[in-house]
């Protein structure tokens, strides 16, 4: 999987909930002054994790290296001056062959559009700190995860033929994700925060449904025939090629959360 210049991502994001306006409210919700209350005890094991009860959603901004404004676009706190943007836009995005053998096609998308992160409901949320470390443990939801964007595709599908390109639109639905954050202290004009290091997801969906357009140059009848084998197969097919859009995610996470780790001072991120 590459999303491309990925590491030029410069501008960032905010949290915000729902009817709260621009400021988190009580809960474990971001205040708009860089702190995040917890919920919980500490773990009985004294690892020094905490487990965070998280109601809400969660509103996130700009991804990417360029803004692509769309209808119903989502607004951020405006402390740290991020324009707001939901779909999360990518240049291009490449999701390799499958591990099993059922997809056998390298698929090659450009001008993503992701729907639906902004919307994600955390339902946990756990840090184990140490000196110099910590681990950040999230489950969340999200009721649709929409991909869209123009698509190329030539290779086989369940021992099926399958080329085209055009328009694509992907979804994965009631999506449970399961991410990992591993993270370090570091110090920084005199400050100490948090960096992420790397992000490891797990991509639980209760559906995926599948819709390319202009497959074998517009045949429809080919087309209805590889699109209704492709979603009556989506949990065999989403499973073999798992791997690259978890790691798709992963890295937009990575980037999100360090754009909020890195501009707000760890003392204050992780007050309780």
């Amino acid at each position: 999987m590459k999303v491309e210049k990925a590491a030029d991502v410069e501008e960032g994001c905010r949290d915000g909930c729902e009817g709260s306006g621009d400021k988190w409210g009580s809960k474990g919700k971001w205040d708009g002054r860089g702190r995040s209350s917890n919920s919980g005890e500490d773990d009985p094991d004294g690892g020094g994790g905490r487990n965070h009860e998280l109601g809400g959603e969660l509103r996130l901004d700009k991804y990417g290296c360029e803004r692509r404004n769309a209808p119903g676009s989502v607004k951020g706190i405006t402390e740290f001056k991020f324009p707001s943007v939901d779909p999360l836009y990518l240049p291009s995005l490449v999701v390799g062959e499958g591990t099993t053998g059922a997809v056998r096609v390298v698929q090659n998308f450009k001008d993503v559009n992701i729907y639906g992160i902004s919307k994600a409901k955390i339902q946990n949320l756990k840090t184990t700190v140490t000196d110099s470390t910590f681990l950040m443990d999230v489950d969340a939801l999200i009721d649709t995860l929409n991909l869209k964007g123009d698509y190329s595709l030539n290779g086989q599908v369940l021992v099926l033929p399958i080329v085209g390109n055009g328009k694509c639109d992907i979804k994965l639905r009631n999506l449970k994700i399961k991410a990992t954050f591993s993270c370090k202290i570091i110090e920084k004009e005199g400050q100490t925060y948090a960096k992420v290091e790397d992000v490891k997801a797990n991509l639980k969906p209760e559906k995926v449904e599948f819709q390319f357009d202009n497959l074998f140059n517009g045949d429809k009848q080919l087309a209805d025939q590889i699109l209704k084998l492709l979603n009556d197969n989506w949990s065999e097919v989403y499973e073999d090629i798992r791997p690259g859009y978890e790691e798709a995610i992963a890295l937009i996470a990575k980037n999100i959360t360090n754009l909020i780790f890195m501009n707000v001072p760890y003392d204050s991120l992780f007050a309780v």
